[in-house]
């Protein structure tokens, strides 16, 4: 470790704590499902302390919104799990922040870490971290970009050229690049992914639960949106990476029901043995 002062550049950070994010919610919830198996603890453990390591604040609120969003979806299938979950997730959250912080203090200083998470209980007292004002100023100059060129915009990163800056909004920087073509292009991907991301799960059984990669998927989708109202990531090839891994999170859980009694079309429940639906649905988890 090079000591957290190390990190220079706030762009640079955020975005290494925003991948980060995304990450250690796969290895969360494979840790969760999988149990206490070094394969899975130690990507557990070398992500949340990453995590805490980057000091960025957009990364700790995705992972917070993330992981906190798993118990209200667990919630609409089995209220005890969803508080059993919701229980787990905080105390490790916890043990981890805690731990990260402890391991990073014995090779680098702290301050700047402290002073980031204070910012969350109480700005008042780190007024040098309220940048509100100056990323709305940054939004602002992206309006009057895309009332410059409204269908078209001004091109891939000309504005930010033009103002010498990033907007740290990615969709105020789309509109104002690629106009209001580029913005419906880009909210029709999202709506997609998330459509298909947030969609209730379907089990195979009353024991059963989605599998980690499709509950992960579900989670990292709000850290995209997130990430997309505090950072310039449109253009980086791991967003669309990530956005990507989350259809593959979903449809790995669909061809397990595949294989345990439905169709793949809308994953109507089947007979036993049979490749057309059945008359009758007994489960309500089947319905």
């Amino acid at each position: 470790l090079n000591g957290i002062e190390g990190v220079r550049g706030k762009g640079g950070r955020n975005q290494i704590g925003w991948y980060l994010a995304i990450v250690v919610q796969f290895s969360f919830l494979a840790f969760l499902q999988k149990g206490r198996r070094l394969v899975v603890l130690v990507p557990l453990m070398v992500t949340s302390f990453s995590v805490v390591y980057a000091v960025s604040r957009t990364g700790w609120i995705v992972v917070i919104v993330g992981l906190l969003y798993l118990p209200l979806i667990m919630f609409t299938i089995d209220a005890w799990k969803a508080a059993k979950m919701f229980t787990v997730i905080v105390v490790i959250i916890v043990l981890l922040a805690a731990g990260g912080t402890w391991v990073i203090s014995q090779y680098a200083d702290v301050s700047l870490l402290t002073m980031r998470a204070l910012w969350f209980v109480s700005p008042e007292d780190v007024p040098e971290l309220n940048s509100l004002a100056t990323r709305w100023h940054r939004v602002s100059d992206a309006l009057d970009g895309f009332v410059t060129s409204p269908l078209m915009g001004l091109g891939v990163m000309n504005h930010s050229y033009a103002v010498r800056g990033l907007t740290h909004n990615d969709y105020a920087a789309i509109l104002a690049e690629l106009g209001l073509i580029g913005e419906l292009l880009f909210l029709g991907i999202l709506f997609n992914i998330g459509k298909l991301c947030l969609r209730r799960p379907k089990l195979a059984g009353r024991r059963s639960l989605p599998s980690w990669p499709s509950l992960a998927s579900r989670g990292a989708f709000w850290g995209l949106l997130i990430g997309s109202a505090f950072m310039d990531m449109y253009t980086m090839p791991h967003y669309w990476t990530f956005a990507g891994l989350f259809v593959v999170g979903r449809e790995i859980e669909e061809r397990q029901l595949v294989g345990k009694g439905f169709l793949r079309e809308g994953l109507r429940p089947t007979t036993r043995g049979s490749t057309t639906p059945g008359p009758t649905v007994t489960s309500p988890e089947l319905a």
